[in-house]
């Protein structure tokens, strides 16, 4: 019985051919279409009656390398849809599309917790074969069953939708119990989903197996217990337009998102260090760190100006800029600032 591809599966990436019309009437692709008839139900049964169903589906995802699609032609964005009009499109081929273009929310099975807001024709025409071998031409009704329908052409030819995303920030990242959520605010979702993780996925290259996943925050908070009486990110020198060396931390008076983006770079929760607080906040958003409004240990805080980590018992590690060296401290500064926001990522709750 066939199910889902994982989604660092290489095999996502290739394309399908088409089939002839001898094949339409073979025991095999009936059975590859009743699989995908199947899955795409949900696996409703006379226990579970109102298990949603998929808007699309393609035979690449389920391990077979043919021009076969299903698309729910009564799907709705806004709900999970329980009475379904499942239709099969063999070899199907985009022949017109409209010229305005429209920003849809697009999910997948073979991108896991990958979301985004992707970018298309907001109608589309298609020519195909029914089950039967009849020819048939089908226009969307809506922009969201455009998208359906070109998300999964796109599959037969070795295409996943964040290949298409036009910005990282149109890359999110939805957790499975967060779904009904994101369909509400999807045009303002906040969680990225790091794109060079994306091609990671692409490329078939895991980043990291459960234990790993365990053992990171641990390594990371003792490194962070470390840091106090270190000076090693005192200086960052660059060369400007006439060749001088300039020390951008000033020996040590603006070090802190140094410091604080290099120890994220080591254990890989950001992109690359960087010199400022407001490039290091940008880039940790894009990395998948997300506000809360309570710290846990190693989480990123965020005063005026200023940046550090969390420790606990509302003590906190920064880079101090008087002396030029990681100090531990209280929460509220000696100069009376005190945090604005709270940051966490995923690998270290």
């Amino acid at each position: 019985m066939r199910g889902f591809l994982d989604p660092y599966d290489k095999s996502l990436n290739l394309y399908s051919r088409e089939l002839t019309k001898s094949e339409l009437s073979s025991a095999k692709v009936k059975s590859i279409t009743d699989d995908m008839k199947r899955i795409a139900n949900g696996k409703r049964d006379k226990e579970h009656p109102n298990r949603p169903t998929l808007a699309g589906l393609s035979a690449p995802q389920i391990g077979e390398r043919l021009r076969i699609i299903l698309v729910d032609i009564a799907a709705d964005p806004s709900v999970s849809n329980f009475k379904p009009e499942l239709v099969i499109f063999i070899n199907p081929r985009v022949i017109e599309t409209s010229k305005t273009e429209t920003a849809e929310r697009e999910g997948c099975y073979s991108t896991g917790e990958i979301c985004g807001k992707v970018f298309r024709p907001g109608q589309v025409t298609i020519e195909a074969l029914n089950e039967d071998g009849d020819k048939l031409l089908y226009k969307s009704k809506n922009s969201f069953e455009s998208h359906i329908i070109q998300h999964e052409i796109d599959h037969l030819d070795g295409v996943r939708f964040p290949s298409r995303v036009r910005s990282p920030k149109h890359l999110h990242r939805v957790n499975p119990d967060d779904f009904q959520k994101y369909r509400e605010g999807w045009r303002t979702w906040n969680k990225y989903y790091p794109f060079d993780q994306w091609l990671k996925m692409y490329d078939g290259e895991k980043i990291q197996d459960s234990k790993f996943a365990r053992i990171v925050p641990k390594n990371y908070q003792c490194f962070i217990e470390t840091l106090p009486g270190s000076s090693m990110w005192r200086h960052l020198y660059v060369t400007n337009q006439n060749g001088d060396e300039i020390d951008v931390t000033e020996n040590g008076n603006k070090s802190c998102a140094y410091m604080v983006s290099s120890v994220l770079y080591i254990f890989k929760l950001i992109d690359e260090p960087h010199a400022t607080v407001k490039t290091t906040l940008e880039h940790m958003v894009e990395a998948g760190w997300e506000k809360v409004n309570k710290p846990t240990k190693g989480a990123i805080v965020r005063w005026e100006q200023h940046m550090g980590f969390y420790l606990d018992n509302d003590f906190v590690i920064s880079n101090n800029s008087d002396e030029g060296f990681v100090t531990r401290h209280g929460l509220i500064m000696n100069d009376g600032r005190r945090p604005l926001e709270f940051y966490i990522h995923p690998t270290i709750e």
